[in-house]
């Protein structure tokens, strides 16, 4: 079962007003996942200098302020070094 062909391929078909999954075959995963593109390296570098910043002790104000981002975004990278601290 793991190994060869261990992912379902599917795609969202609409039928009336109805949204559902239609199988469409079988593959590996690693032929199924998805590379990284520049969006999200460029979202990983941010949430790294975040989590650099928040560990220097720099204030929410500040990291805001300077990053132009906002403090939900902070608090996410927070709860992810948080969870990862407990791994």
């Amino acid at each position: 079962m793991g190994g060869e062909d261990n992912a379902v391929e599917v795609k969202i078909v609409k039928e009336g007003a109805f949204l559902h999954m239609a199988e469409t075959g079988y593959g590996t995963e690693r032929d199924n996942l998805d590379e990284p593109d520049a969006e999200d390296i460029q979202r990983n570098e941010a949430d790294e200098e975040i989590a650099r910043r928040l560990r220097d002790g720099e204030s929410y104000r500040t990291i805001m302020k300077e990053m132009g981002i906002s403090p939900k975004t902070i608090q996410k990278v927070k709860n992810k070094m948080a969870h990862s601290n407990n791994d």
